[in-house]
């Protein structure tokens, strides 16, 4: 759980440095 809430968070602010690509 704990190591998956890690790879969680990188996947998150991955996505959130892409999202405005796709506004």
């Amino acid at each position: 759980g704990f190591h998956w809430a890690l790879e969680n968070d990188k996947w998150q602010a991955r996505v959130d440095s892409i999202k405005p690509v796709f506004e």
